[in-house]
């Protein structure tokens, strides 16, 4: 069974050099909008998502609820270096993907991260996509006050 990956690429400048890299032997299928993701999407589902140059996509006022319509995907993104300075490429990050690039873009690097995208994406239950960054966070841990009063003059621990 060959891998599926849907990259979105408003430009292609680099897509044809990735493509044809170390994940050439991965069924792809190249788009360079939300739009015409959405519909594939729809129709193909696919395991692994590739948005390249994904500050351009955050130009598109949808590109959150298109990602909430889509959580069985495991979303990998490529950022500008100096994308990670703004705080909605930051939020896209933890909110929505699995993994991020920053340009160049080292075509091993980024197959071994598609890879690890593709092996979580088959092991996790596409009822459960849905919440699975809710219940994969660490809950918070009680601090001091958050907790019930000590006892006074009991020792904790062996002794």
């Amino acid at each position: 069974m060959r891998k599926r990956l849907l990259c979105i690429a408003p430009d292609d400048a680099h897509t044809a050099a990735l493509m044809t890299g170390p994940i050439h032997d991965w069924d792809t299928c190249c788009v360079d909008n939300l739009g015409d993701a959405d519909r594939v999407l729809r129709a193909d589902g696919y395991p692994v998502g590739l948005l390249l140059r994904a500050r351009s996509l955050l130009r598109s006022f949808d590109l959150d609820a298109f990602l909430r319509r889509h959580p069985d995907t495991q979303w990998v993104g490529v950022f500008r270096p100096r994308d990670m300075d703004h705080g909605a490429c930051r939020d896209l990050v933890v909110e929505h993907l699995h993994d991020y690039h920053t340009e160049p873009v080292d075509p091993v690097r980024l197959a071994w991260t598609l890879g690890h995208a593709h092996g979580w994406a088959v092991l996790r239950p596409p009822a459960l996509a849905a919440d699975a960054r809710k219940r994969c966070r660490p809950a918070r841990r009680p601090g001091r006050r958050d907790g019930p009063p000590a006892r006074a003059g009991r020792a904790r621990g062996p002794g």
